[in-house]
């Protein structure tokens, strides 16, 4: 659990709205990878693609760059990158490692799109747990929340 605690810390210190995603969810590859990118939108990486591929990383200067201006004024960079730097710690401590898999998006009626990730933790066990996060945008693509559904 204590693996949970430090990646949703992480989460939670970019999202700061509450946002709430609707059905029919578009499919994306099924095989899972520690740096799936590319939120089956071609060659380009999105912003919230970028942003779960910091949380495996463990790199919150990454992290910050996609989130939305409005949210980088309340959160300095340092702080996403002292905070990846404990979950590095943390996984480090316990032989665990994370891999995100993109699942889909969603478009939202403001413009905005939600994308649906899958974050699984590693343990040296071989256990597994997963958790699922959603990552909302702005029609620009800025990371503007991220929820997490246990």
């Amino acid at each position: 659990m204590l693996v949970w605690v430090a990646a949703t810390l992480l989460f939670v210190a970019a999202a700061t709205a509450v946002f709430y995603a609707y059905a029919h969810w578009t499919t994306a590859s099924e095989s899972p990878s520690r740096l799936t990118l590319g939120s089956g939108t071609g060659t380009t990486v999105q912003p919230a693609d970028q942003f779960m591929h910091s949380i495996v990383t463990e790199d919150g200067a990454l992290g910050w760059h996609q989130l939305c201006p409005n949210l980088q004024t309340q959160l300095p960079m340092n702080a996403l990158v002292q905070q990846a730097r404990a979950q590095r710690t943390t996984l480090a401590q316990y032989g665990v490692w994370l891999t995100v898999k993109f699942v889909g998006t969603q478009p939202q009626h403001d413009g905005g799109v939600s994308h649906v990730y899958v974050v699984t933790a590693h343990w040296p066990s071989g256990a597994t747990q997963t958790r699922t996060y959603i990552v909302l945008t702005q029609p620009s693509g800025c990371v503007e929340d991220v929820q997490n559904h246990a």
